[in-house]
């Protein structure tokens, strides 16, 4: 019984001994796990951190994108600016090109023939007589009857000056033309005030009937000063408002007389209904004192007449 007894003891004894071991290697596993743990955790915080560090220095630099675009529009802006003018000039001179006559070579008939007011009108009444019933005259055989009917030096010198210039507009025109059309072309010679000769012009080209000028009769003389090359080419350009570039042809004798009925209104170009105001203006006749501002505006500019009324 001792011995059993001693053998209880010694089992129990052992017992005691081998637990602390056991609960040793339970602390050592979960210290290693909470390790491991910690680890995981630091890794990813530290990778969280380093993924908005990059966010942070590679977003958008606004403080440099919005400079530089503000410099592009504003190098965009001056391009089409000068884009635009090439294709205008470009355009202009295409026309110029095409005329028979030049600014200068206008003034030139106008100082060598020095016809006067008077005279032109007394040519006007005999004319208008005599070739009453001709819808088309031979330019050759008018140019002739007006040096006829000129008389003085300009018969013995046989026929106007400058007549190469004459010779032209009559080629230009194919030989024939309207009788009004004639007697706008003989008006390059008269050397006067280009207001006076304007009034002079409105009983020659209005209606038969009144002292009013109806808009189409308008309009053909808009195309009369267009045949003859009286109109600068500036007004004989149309500009279509495109992008990126903007477009520059030849405006009809139509369009340019359109555009013109805007200085007939009080707010002139700052008409907020242009295309309203045109429409209603085309219904209503025109008086002398119309025909007058609508020729010498900006938007015909007869002769160049504008700039020496600026003058």
């Amino acid at each position: 019984m001792r011995a059993h007894g001693i053998a209880l003891a010694a089992v129990r004894q052992r017992t005691v001994h081998s637990a602390p071991r056991l609960l040793s290697k339970k602390s050592r596993n979960a210290s290693r796990q909470f390790t491991t743990t910690s680890t995981s955790t630091t890794t990813t915080t530290t990778a969280s951190t380093e993924t908005a560090a990059k966010k942070e220095g590679g977003g958008i630099p606004w403080g440099l994108i919005l400079p530089l675009g503000f410099i592009g529009s504003v190098v965009g802006y001056f391009y089409r600016g000068s884009k635009n003018t090439k294709l205008e000039n470009a355009c202009r001179n295409e026309l110029k090109d095409g005329q028979f006559m030049s600014h200068e070579e206008l003034v030139q008939v106008r100082e060598e023939n020095k016809l006067s007011l008077p005279v032109f009108r007394e040519l006007c009444k005999r004319a208008k007589t005599h070739f009453a019933s001709s819808e088309q005259v031979d330019l050759r055989a008018f140019f002739q009857y007006c040096v006829d009917q000129l008389g003085g030096e300009y018969q013995a010198r046989g026929g106007l000056k400058a007549s190469h210039i004459f010779d032209r507009l009559e080629m230009a025109l194919g030989g024939k033309a309207d009788l009004d059309t004639a007697l706008c072309a003989v008006s390059i010679a008269v050397l006067e005030d280009p207001t006076d000769l304007i009034n002079a012009l409105f009983p020659v080209l209005k209606d038969r009937e009144g002292d009013v000028m109806s808009y189409d009769k308008f309009v053909e003389v808009v195309t009369m000063l267009d045949k003859t090359n009286q109109l600068p080419v500036r007004v004989l350009v149309k500009m279509t408002k495109e992008y990126p570039f903007n477009k520059y042809t030849r405006a009809s004798p139509q369009e340019i007389a359109d555009r013109s009925l805007l200085s007939l209104s009080p707010n002139g170009a700052k008409e907020k209904e242009p295309d309203k105001f045109i429409q209603e203006r085309k219904k209503q006749p025109l008086s002398q004192e119309d025909f007058l501002n609508l020729l010498l505006s900006t938007d015909l500019c007869v002769w160049g007449a504008c700039w020496q009324r600026r003058k």
